[in-house]
């Protein structure tokens, strides 16, 4: 895919210590580039859903469009907990930054 940016935006504006880690962006797609062996029969620029297979990554784990994981994920094997920083303010705090993380044995016991 061929992008050009329109426009970008750095989130967390609310948490002054925490602007700037990520940032949102807009762009405009220019061009896509699709595998010829995609392509509905007739159509130059049309997908043959029966021929297309994605990936799609949901709460880390890997899915297709059938029933159940597809694939194991690298990520799916970090604690979220590791991407609290990015949502928490070290200036502020917000509703649910004190929320307790439930270990590897608390949820066994459940």
């Amino acid at each position: 895919m061929e992008c050009e940016v329109v426009q970008s935006a750095p989130l967390r504006k609310d948490l002054p210590d925490c602007v700037g880690l990520a940032t949102a962006i807009e762009v405009r797609v220019l061009r896509v580039h699709m595998d010829d062996g995609l392509r509905m029969p007739g159509y130059p620029n049309r997908v043959d859903p029966d021929r297309w297979r994605p990936l799609i990554m949901s709460f880390q784990e890997l899915y297709g469009l059938g029933e159940g994981k597809v694939a194991s994920s690298v990520l799916g094997n970090v604690c979220e907990e590791k991407y609290r920083p990015w949502t928490r303010s070290a200036t502020e705090t917000l509703l649910g930054d004190h929320d307790d993380c439930i270990t590897e044995e608390e949820s066994k016991e459940k």
